[in-house]
């Protein structure tokens, strides 16, 4: 079988896609990639992956800048923060990007001849285009949104206030757009990367929906290096990331460094800045960091709660902190919190004495927290969404 991936270049967003084009290859099938913005770099990470080809894109032209470039996580954070703004940049990605690729993904499509077209659920010109080319298509979450329960109050609204706008712009095409939580939903197959003991299935839960297990591609192809001489096995590990968008404030970091202190840890902290305080090695900053093998080694895990990072702490047997930032993440939050693996924290307004507390308590050694999160690795041990995913898609 034949396989297009119409993905986003963003690395949450990314993984999902890789981990499943991994096991089709290793099953015989063909996969081509398409991606919106940036496809060197993202053949470049496909490469690393040991997935050969370059990616197709549109001329760059089809995409605005705002979507187009990469956008520092200092000024993307404080963007979302700004009611008007936020409000102009998701319209600009709901909206306007759609239409602006629609006719390049069509080509792209023409050009593969895919038996299954693989969507990335917020491209929304993944499920018009795979509908007026009569392909087949299926929708691959890298968040939990299409399983959003009843009970939960959603923070979305200006994704949610789009969805009127965005069906009709499908109905002008005479093709249907079905949408669950913002995200695209396929008649045919939807992944989502979580389990039933996270996520429980509920009445409104979509169609022909799978939770098929955490992510797991091999290799990721975003592999760095880093000082693990510098790393003290006798100590506490906290890892701290706000993923690879947004940024906590400098505020909230230095209050979640002087908590862990507190509390006997050494700490990492991934991020734009790669300052190291250069006369301790309790604290280490970094760019980017190995996460799926620091979490492996982590006490705590604080992160911006985005569903791939909050999988993969679970996956190591981590509890969370989760610090929610913007898009799903709250989301995220809400599901950590019901499952007792973690807690949640508001970014803002920022509490220092709540940050401190709830270190402090989750770092002990009696955390009921801990205790879950170790339930659930044992749980995730022999599930791999990135291999049940593909078994399904080669039986869409």
């Amino acid at each position: 079988m034949r396989f297009l991936f119409n993905v986003t270049p963003h690395a949450g967003h990314l993984h999902a896609s890789v981990g499943l084009a991994q096991h089709l290859v290793r099953m015989g099938h063909e996969v081509r990639f398409f991606c919106y913005a940036d496809p060197d770099r993202v053949s470049a990470r496909l490469r690393r992956a040991g997935l050969n080809g370059p990616c197709m894109g549109p001329a760059a032209a089809a995409v605005r800048p705002l979507s187009h470039r990469p956008i520092p996580r200092e000024e993307l954070t404080r963007m979302f923060e700004d009611p008007t703004r936020r409000r102009r940049f998701v319209e600009q990605m709901y909206l306007a990007n759609p239409r602006r690729r629609l006719e390049a993904l069509r080509a792209a499509i023409r050009d593969v001849r895919p038996d299954i077209l693989c969507n990335d659920a917020i491209c929304d010109d993944g499920a018009v285009a795979a509908q007026l080319e009569s392909v087949r298509w299926a929708s691959v979450a890298s968040s939990w949104r299409m399983t959003q329960p009843g009970d939960y109050e959603s923070v979305a609204h200006e994704v949610e206030s789009l969805e009127g706008a965005r069906k009709a712009w499908a109905q002008s095409f005479g093709v249907e757009l079905v949408v669950c939580g913002g995200e695209c939903v396929s008649p045919w197959l939807n992944l989502v990367f979580s389990v039933e003991e996270l996520t429980p299935r509920h009445g409104n839960f979509p169609p022909n929906t799978h939770l098929v297990g955490p992510m797991r591609p091999v290799p990721r192809g975003d592999d760095v290096d880093f000082p693990w001489d510098r790393l003290g096995p006798e100590r506490p590990l906290m890892y701290v990331s706000s993923g690879s968008l947004f940024g906590f404030s400098a505020t909230a970091v230095s209050t979640i460094i002087e908590a862990g202190l507190a509390r006997g840890a050494q700490i990492v902290v991934s991020g734009d800045r790669a300052e190291t305080d250069a006369d301790r090695d309790d604290v280490i900053r970094v760019r980017v960091a190995p996460q799926v093998a620091l979490l492996e080694r982590a006490t705590l895990f604080v992160t911006h709660g985005g569903a791939n990072s909050v999988m993969e702490g679970l996956v190591a047997g981590a509890p969370l902190l989760v610090i929610p930032l913007a898009w799903d993440q709250p989301l995220s939050a809400f599901f950590v919190g019901r499952a007792g693996v973690g807690r949640a924290l508001a970014h803002t307004p920022w509490d220092p004495h709540a940050c401190r507390d709830n270190i402090a308590a989750m770092l002990s050694n009696e955390a009921a927290e801990r205790t879950q999160a170790r339930r659930f690795k044992r749980l995730l041990a022999e599930r791999d969404g990135s291999r049940d995913g593909a078994m399904l898609l080669t039986s869409a």
